[in-house]
């Protein structure tokens, strides 16, 4: 099991929880639990819960536990909002479904002002944050030029948007360059999605294969950020 592999190889294997979040007060208990009594510096959360999405202010109490224990949680598409009726040819529920969800996922926490409550939060979105990093500009013009983006939140997108962090599964080496040049190498981890197929094969040479990026940039990508993001180093 999990608990095994971590006491066979702890300068290896770092252990993540994962927290449902159905109920926010058993949520935040089980949190604490997985950081106090285990030890874990990460978790991993759905993107939404029943179509509840994680800027709901139920859900405010858990992101305030999280925040104050200083925990890395990891964000991955679930329940695409575009669901196997629209996608059900091609492997389109993987290929457009996910990045589509994890871009609503996204937009929910700048929007809501989860981010404006709890702005140390550390949060990372899988798949290099869907379309998000490709479309902040609209978030912002929509920001400027009308009033329902502006119903929770006192500052543009971007400010938000700022303090999010971002796997490097893009599948392409002019994406990954764009999402660094977008959000910066200090918010970039490397991504692997093992052992999915979905994943890139060798995460780490797709890393170092990118033109664009500085050796100084990669070895943030490749390990340092990951070292401060997880405590690693403490």
């Amino acid at each position: 099991g999990l608990g095994a592999c971590l006491d066979r190889y702890p300068d290896r294997l770092v252990g993540m929880g994962i927290v449902p979040l159905q109920d926010t007060k058993l949520a935040t208990k089980e949190l604490e639990r997985l950081t106090d009594e285990l030890g874990m510096p990460g978790i991993e959360i759905r993107s939404n819960m029943e179509g509840t999405y994680l800027g709901d202010k139920s859900l405010w109490p858990f992101w305030e536990a999280a925040e104050a224990l200083d925990v890395l949680v990891f964000v991955h598409p679930d329940q695409p909002i575009i669901g196997e009726d629209k996608l059900g040819e091609y492997y389109l529920g993987n290929l457009v479904g996910n990045p589509i969800e994890t871009t609503r996922s996204i937009a929910d926490v700048v929007f809501s002002g989860v981010l404006e409550a709890y702005p140390r939060l550390k949060i990372c979105f899988a798949h290099a944050g869907g379309t998000v990093p490709y479309i902040r500009g609209r978030f912002e013009h929509g920001y400027h030029v009308r009033t329902e983006p502006k119903a929770k939140i006192k500052r543009p997108p971007s400010e938000y948007i700022k303090l999010l962090y971002f796997d490097t599964i893009t599948h392409w080496a002019p994406a990954l360059e764009f999402l660094v040049n977008t959000v910066g190498a200090d918010h970039v981890v490397v991504g692997s999605d093992y052992p999915f197929d979905m994943g890139p094969a060798e995460p780490v040479r797709f890393v170092e294969g990118v033109p664009g990026i500085s050796a100084e940039d990669k070895r943030k990508i490749l390990s340092e950020n990951a070292i401060r993001l997880l405590k690693l180093d403490a």
